[in-house]
């Protein structure tokens, strides 16, 4: 069709020229004037006809071109769909038709696209019966789109990022909340314990109630630390046989207080026969213990929970019900996100941290399963539903040699060095190994440590980790070189619990690692036999 253009608009500058040409002639004869000038016209005359004729032509091929050309053009969305590389479309189908209804004559569509996802389209129309876009106008119509996803892109990820900050803002005040609501009551608890004198049943009572809001405390900042591991990928499960019903005891144990705090009643139905899995059961018990207290929290006082078990041909399934303040259609999606919060669960109610379902997800996820929500709306309850695989058959065990286990010699008097930059800490401790007839020693710094065992030569060390001047990692490396250093057991006890400050210690010469705030049956444990192995070995991720 330019072609064509091109040639009769040259045909009709060449007649001009002609007549041009001629009228220079300089002749003296009107007739041959005349004759040039109709010359001229006719001229003329044909090369309008020729125009208003191609113009005609340029629409039939126009049109014959874009009818030869519906097979070639790519439907944007079907290609999103499909994966395949997005091709601008010149002269859309239907869209050609639309706009053709309407009197415009010429359209380019470009998809607006950024990182392989479709985020819309942009359509340039002419009604213009002279205008047709060319390649020129595709490139131009393809540099906006570009910007246009570009804009698009920005103004999502800004969206994003100011819905991050403000979960941070909300979980970091939560957390001060979480933190604030168990110290309170230990505060409170050691007024009484200062009051009580010989009352023993109000010593008894501060002891439970301050001993409950420690684990609480404890639980935590495990969960924390959890979730820590499992975004980068440290976290690894401990599998092995177990038997359900065990871990499903286990995880009642552990909230049976929350819930019957709240007044709530909770009914378990659990299959006659037994179910074998492979799992790690401290996490399994883990998973199920936060779903009956994400249950007990977002259910009004004196509620129903019901914790169903049942086997299926691949699996088992068991599902945590209660009759609480239920879960919004529009917020199931985004449940097991991190930090997500559904608002306050009851008035004067705990909101929680946000991370819970998220470690439970995480956590089910990394044992093969999975785990599905169901509720009918707000204030008509909600069901948790989690599937595990089922153990594969055990294979036969090999025969082992009896072997009897070594006897701790309990009570036996034992030299001890505590050394901690925390001294309060460390002479909490130590009046604990005193009162069960030890001898101790405190040091507030690696260096210490090292001089303090040079001359008392413990047989047991309760070591921190960071510690000023010198910290632990050296204090034990430089015990360790002592002649009688080899002799010592050297325990690690500290804040610093990650899988990587574990293998520090180990390669250290730490004999185990102990989190803060170490369970006083493992301290105990570890003074009745004077030997390191009895607690979880350095390293390990408990």
């Amino acid at each position: 069709t330019n072609n064509n253009n091109t040639s009769n608009n040259t045909n009709s500058s060449n007649n001009s020229n002609n007549s041009n040409g001629n009228n220079r002639n300089n002749s003296n004869s009107n007739n041959s004037n005349n004759s040039n000038n109709n010359s001229n016209n006719n001229s003329n005359n044909n090369s309008n006809s020729n125009n208003r004729n191609n113009r005609s032509n340029n629409r039939k091929n126009s049109n014959n071109g874009n009818n030869s050309s519906n097979n070639s053009n790519t439907d944007i969305a079907a290609a999103a769909r499909g994966g395949c590389a997005l091709r601008p479309v010149l002269y859309g189908c239907a869209l050609r038709r639309a706009l053709r209804a309407i009197g415009l004559e010429s359209q380019i569509t470009v998809p607006v696209a950024s990182h392989g996802r479709l985020l819309g389209a942009i359509t340039f129309a002419s009604g213009d019966a002279g205008k047709r876009y060319g390649e020129a106008d595709l490139e131009m119509a393809l540099n906006l789109a570009s910007r246009a996803a570009i804009a698009l892109d920005n103004a999502q990820l800004y969206a994003a990022l100011r819905e991050a900050d403000r979960r941070k803002d909300e979980f970091l005040a939560t957390l001060a909340h979480e933190l604030r609501n168990p110290l309170a009551p230990i505060r409170t608890g050691l007024e009484v314990l200062r009051l009580a004198d010989d009352d023993a049943a109000k010593r008894q009572t501060a002891y439970g109630v301050m001993e409950r809001q420690v684990q609480q405390l404890v639980a935590l900042i495990d969960d924390l630390l959890d979730v820590s591991r499992i975004t980068r990928g440290k976290l690894e499960l401990r599998s092995q046989a177990v038997e359900l019903r065990e871990v499903v005891d286990d995880a009642v144990a552990a909230s049976r207080p929350v819930i019957d705090e709240r007044g709530h009643t909770l009914k378990v139905n659990f299959p006659e026969a037994d179910i074998a899995l492979r799992a790690d059961p401290h996490r399994l018990a883990q998973i199920l213990s936060n779903l009956l207290n994400n249950a007990a929290k977002y259910t009004p006082n004196g509620g129903y929970i019901v914790l169903e078990v049942s086997r299926e041909e691949d699996g088992v399934r068991m599902a945590v019900q209660d009759n609480g303040i239920g879960i919004p259609a529009e917020e199931r999606q985004r449940i097991f996100e991190m930090f997500a919060q559904l608002g306050q669960p009851l008035k004067g109610g705990e909101a929680g941290l946000g991370i819970g379902l998220t470690l439970v997800k995480s956590l089910i996820e990394l044992h093969g399963g999975r785990i599905d929500v169901h509720s009918e709306g707000r204030n008509r309850g909600s069901t948790f539903g989690v599937w595990l695989p089922l153990a594969p058959p055990p294979k036969p065990a090999a025969p082992q040699a009896d072997e009897a286990p070594a006897q701790p010699i309990a009570g036996e008097p034992r030299r001890v060095l505590i050394a901690d930059d925390n001294v309060g800490a460390a002479e909490m401790l130590a009046l604990v190994v005193e009162a069960a007839g030890h001898q101790v020693r405190l040091a507030a710094d690696g260096a210490e440590a090292v001089r303090v065992a040079d001359g008392f030569r413990p047989e047991i060390i309760l070591m921190d980790l960071g510690m000023p001047r010198m910290d632990g990692y050296e204090a034990a490396r430089q015990i360790r070189s002592r002649p009688w250093g080899s002799k010592v057991e050297l325990v690690a006890l500290s804040g610093w619990g990650q899988p990587e400050d574990k293998r520090r210690s180990r390669e250290a010469g730490f004999d185990a690692h102990l989190v803060k705030p170490a369970e006083p049956e493992a301290i105990n444990r570890l003074l009745a036999s004077g030997r390191a192995d009895v607690l979880n070995p350095a390293g390990s991720d408990r």
